[in-house]
């Protein structure tokens, strides 16, 4: 079967349960390249991907965003996946993205997302949000595109990611302002992925500190989308989205709503505050370059 002219990046970090099967899935949609990007792992991580065939790169323990970066440095192929090492895509994942990016004209599309073998009620409920926000029958657009997702080449490496979200969550959100700003078109497609999930409360809540403090460095970055980003944490996600979960029937995750946008929210203001008194340095906008 002919090589799909697509370069998967996965960033790892301590994937050693994940990345086998991982990798496996990727492979069988047949790309011509994979390349693993792993931020100091201490397990088998490095050793699973090498045998399995990827290209490894190591670029030292500097945070996702950077490793990213290195990723779609490294990418030789026209188009750029960015798959996370706790993703199992379906086996026609990338040739779906790819047909329906070239269809459609899209710069930037965004797969599918549901829970992969999800057991307890946080992974169930991460689960259903997902599918809430991803669930499409044709492509679709959007200003947002996250993981796992499809780029062209020349839109991404034009774009790029910022350094300055190391170590706290948003580096896909600040890529989509980017992409957005440089007039690149982005959407969510049909291509799916089944995601392991976060198991636990306290892992929950860590996760939306980590998202919270990466929103305050969206709002000092683009003050323009703060009215935006207050709306999406206080009010989108625990009635907009948590009300579409209870007509479809997930009504008991509510409160895993609700807890999505109110811990960000509440982790995003103080946080902004320590910003403003700080303020560091963060990466340029991109050049307009269409529309």
């Amino acid at each position: 079967m002919d090589k799909l002219p697509i370069s998967v990046t996965i960033c790892t970090y301590n994937e050693e349960q994940d990345i086998g099967d991982c990798l496996r899935k990727v492979f069988a949609n047949h790309p011509a390249e994979v390349i693993v990007v792993d931020g100091g792992s201490t397990d088998r991580t490095v050793e699973i991907a090498t045998a399995a065939g990827a290209r490894v790169i190591q670029p030292g323990v500097k945070g996702l965003s950077s490793q990213r970066q290195a990723g779609i440095d490294a990418a030789t192929q026209p188009f750029v996946a960015i798959i996370d090492g706790d993703d199992h895509v379906e086996p026609d994942f990338l040739s779906t993205l790819l047909k329906e990016m070239q269809d459609y004209g899209y710069d930037a599309l965004l797969g599918r997302e549901v829970a992969y073998e999800p057991k307890t009620y946080w992974e169930k409920a991460m689960g259903s949000t997902n599918y809430g926000i991803t669930f499409t029958e044709k492509p679709v657009d959007t200003n947002m595109v996250g993981r796992p997702s499809l780029y062209r080449a020349e839109a991404i490496k034009h774009c790029g990611f910022d350094s300055f979200f190391n170590g706290v969550g948003d580096e896909d959100t600040d890529l989509s302002i980017r992409m957005e700003i440089a007039g690149f078109r982005q959407g969510i497609g049909t291509g799916l992925t089944h995601r392991q999930q976060t198991p636990s409360f306290g892992g929950i809540v860590k996760k939306f500190v980590k998202y919270g403090r990466g929103d305050a460095r969206i709002v000092y970055k683009y003050p323009f989308k703060a009215k935006n980003l207050i709306y999406h944490l206080a009010i989108r996600y625990p009635f907009v989205r948590g009300g579409k979960a209870i007509a479809r029937g997930d009504w008991k995750y509510w409160p895993f709503y609700a807890m999505y946008g109110w811990i960000r929210f509440f982790t995003m203001l103080p946080e902004l505050v320590k910003l403003l008194f700080a303020r560091p340095n963060h990466g340029p906008y991109p050049a307009k370059v269409r529309g």
